[in-house]
């Protein structure tokens, strides 16, 4: 079991997660729609997966244009999943704490 949860890339770095979760409230909170949390946390989950992996490459003490490709090439699937799961949880969160608040309009001009 341990084996699957490293192949999928759980836990993923701090850096990572930090993305992660930075980039799922940007886009929670910016969407317009409160619906296809799950397509909005497959772009958090690549956008993250590319900065993240940017970020840890440039930490390294010989970043090269060369180092950077081969690590942006390295990313799993099981690490766009495990970002996208992550993502999708925090999307789906902000989701329902902005829904609560819809009803409270519901005699005035501008319905939803």
């Amino acid at each position: 079991m341990l084996g699957f949860a490293e192949h999928l890339g759980f836990p993923p770095p701090p850096i990572a997660a930090a993305i992660v979760v930075v980039c799922a409230v940007i886009w929670g909170l910016q969407s317009r729609r409160k619906k296809r949390a799950h397509l909005l946390a497959l772009q958090v989950s690549l956008v993250s997966c590319l900065l993240s992996t940017l970020a840890m490459t440039l930490q390294g003490d010989v970043v090269g244009i060369s180092e950077v490709i081969a690590a942006i090439l390295r990313i799993t699937f099981g690490q766009i999943l495990t970002f996208w799961g992550m993502s999708w949880l925090i999307i789906s969160l902000i989701f329902v704490i902005r829904s609560r608040n819809d009803s409270a309009n519901i005699f005035t001009r501008n319905r939803n």
